[in-house]
């Protein structure tokens, strides 16, 4: 799950709430905003980097695939239906790339944020979480 992002909005809060706050206080509502933006930054930045390499695997098997169901096609097929194969197969590969890349990974991004943000909400106030 990803619930750095509401916990950055809980600690926003506390902040504002205890305005001015004094400076022991600020320091400690600081030094935890930093670290939860730090821990965000990492994981963000590993989950970006794995869905990069997974999305570059799928794309790759799926090229293999592709030339080699097409180097088993008789000729004539490449000379009148799809005379360029290797256009064809780049972009069928990217869309599939891009697709189980990006697209993928920020469907569980989102779905993660859905998630995150009603446990932190029903940990702060039950109640008003129930209603919203």
């Amino acid at each position: 799950m990803n619930p750095r992002i509401p916990i950055i909005g809980v600690i926003f809060g506390r902040i504002i709430n205890s305005f001015p706050p004094d400076a022991e206080e600020l320091q400690t509502l600081l030094t935890r905003l930093m670290s939860v933006a730090v821990f965000y930054f990492v994981v963000t930045w590993g989950w970006a980097v794995c869905w990069a390499v997974t999305g570059e695997r799928v794309s790759r098997k799926l090229r293999e695939k592709l030339l080699h169901r097409a180097l088993g096609m008789d000729m004539a097929y490449f000379d009148t239906v799809s005379p360029d194969m290797t256009n064809i197969l780049t972009e069928k590969t990217q869309m599939v790339q891009l697709a189980s890349s990006e697209k993928v990974g920020l469907f569980i991004a989102s779905i993660s944020y859905f998630v995150s943000a009603f446990a932190v909400g029903f940990s702060l106030n039950p109640r008003l979480t129930g209603v919203m």
